[in-house]
């Protein structure tokens, strides 16, 4: 039913006493962007708390559910493009990889989740800026690597974390 309006009639609700008739008038796509909002802020948590647990493989299983189901629901949100590739550095960062063959997979799998998103909205300044993270990580990557700073710089030069990020890897580039 996209597309279709529908209209939701809550009676009842008491403040102060009285009774207040309280009409929302909703989409199915609004609707829709507001499960795929708290599913995602479901992962964000989630990888906020892969951050801090000591038992830092925990939380992947509980992430890789969230993120299918966020994918169920749309995967033309890019956001949930930007914390899958999230989710795969996060494991990075944890150390839950145990040879490079595999590290270089994960970061393969990060940057094509970020060019994913980035195919659905490319002026987002986070998932160049992650891209830039991962290009940086693979060598052979140098290319992507400049265009994904330049785009961070075009479209979130002026957000204090974008700037932030690029700092440290344009530093971390000098040192090469």
């Amino acid at each position: 039913m996209p597309g279709k309006s529908f209209q939701v009639i809550l009676v009842k609700c008491s403040l102060a006493g009285g009774l207040i008739l309280l009409l929302i008038w909703a989409s199915y796509d609004s609707v829709q962007r507001m499960r795929i909002y708290l599913v995602n802020n479901d992962i964000e948590f989630k990888l906020q708390e892969a951050k801090t647990t000591k038992n830092k493989f925990a939380q992947y299983p509980v992430i890789a559910r969230l993120l299918e189901k966020s994918f169920q629901i749309s995967s033309s949100n890019p956001r949930t493009w930007l914390l899958a590739g999230n989710a795969e550095l996060r494991r990075l960062a944890n150390n839950t990889v145990n040879s490079s063959l595999e590290f270089q997979q994960v970061l393969s799998k990060a940057g094509a989740y970020y060019i994913e998103g980035l195919k659905l909205q490319p002026d987002n300044p986070f998932l160049w800026v992650n891209l830039a993270i991962v290009s940086q990580s693979q060598t052979e990557q140098k290319k992507r690597l400049q265009k994904s700073i330049a785009m961070a710089e075009k479209y979130g030069g002026s957000h204090p974390e974008v700037k932030q990020i690029l700092a440290l890897i344009l530093a971390a580039e000098k040192q090469r």
